[in-house]
């Protein structure tokens, strides 16, 4: 019961921002924007769907504590890229769904959450693509198995709009000491 209630939150949230569910892949969700239809400005709404789907988790996350339930935290990653979005599989069975080096590289940002105490990462190109009404930081330059070139990878903090001074600072901050540290200084 608490698993489907956690998709269905999620779900929800996802078709409320244009996004396509894709799959359910134990406890997780993966979802795309811009297919079947074009959707405008897809990553402004991929990021206003992980932020929404945050706020309502957090909601259930109190509900659920009264039921000694599970907390079901969550990681999400946000990348945009090509990719290949249509019908794919076998004679015997067909998914619609996408694959490419993108799709890969949002799992792997969902991934590294763990590792960076994070619980949501994007990617540099999808955090230009979103627009300047999030707030991130930089956390680290982050290599794809298989690829040479590195992508840098920022933790999605909040709507700016709705950010405490201290958030601000502390993406302010953070910036300041990334950008110091590439330069080796």
């Amino acid at each position: 019961r608490q698993l489907n209630e956690y998709l269905e939150i999620l779900s929800k949230v996802i078709s409320r921002y244009e996004g396509t569910v894709d799959k359910y892949i134990g406890d997780s969700v993966m979802a795309f924007w811009n297919a079947p239809g074009r959707v405008p400005l897809h990553a402004r709404q991929a990021f206003a769907t992980v932020l929404s789907g945050r706020m309502a988790l957090d909601e259930a996350r109190e509900r659920w504590a009264l039921e000694k339930l599970p907390a079901f935290h969550t990681r999400m990653g946000i990348h945009t890229g090509e990719v290949i979005v249509g019908n794919i599989g076998s004679s015997v069975r067909l998914n619609y769904t996408i694959i490419g080096d993108a799709v890969n590289l949002a799992s792997r940002l969902e991934g590294l959450n763990k590792q960076y105490g994070t619980s949501i990462l994007v990617s540099e190109p999808a955090r230009l693509e979103a627009g300047d009404d999030f707030l991130t930081r930089p956390v680290d330059l982050v290599a794809v198995k298989g690829k040479t070139e590195p992508v840098l990878v920022h933790e999605l903090i909040g709507w700016r709009a709705d950010c405490s001074p201290e958030q601000v600072d502390l993406a302010a901050m953070t910036t300041l000491a990334h950008d110091a540290y590439r330069a080796r200084r």
